[in-house]
C-alpha cells in the first residue's frame, strides 16, 4: 500500500500522510521503507499511521 491509498481511503491531503510519516521518523524514531523514491507501507506501518490518523480525529471512509 502506498500513501496515496490511504490518502483515499481517509479522503484527506496526500501531505497529510507525508507529515505524519515525517513525524513519526524524526520525532519518534520509526523507519518506514522507500522503493524506487516511494514509501512501500506494511501491515505494521499502516496501523501505525492510521492510529495516529484517528487520534486526530480522522475516520475512514471506505469500508475495509
Amino acid at each position: 500500500m502506498e500513501p496515496r491509498d490511504l490518502a483515499k481511503k481517509y479522503r484527506i491531503r496526500i501531505n497529510v500522510i507525508y507529515k505524519i510519516i515525517y513525524d513519526l521518523e524524526t520525532v519518534q524514531g520509526f523507519e518506514f521503507t522507500k522503493r524506487n523514491g516511494k514509501y512501500q507501507l506494511g501491515p505494521t506501518s499502516i496501523d501505525l499511521i492510521e492510529s495516529v490518523l484517528r487520534d486526530r480525529g480522522y475516520t475512514s471512509c471506505v469500508a475495509t
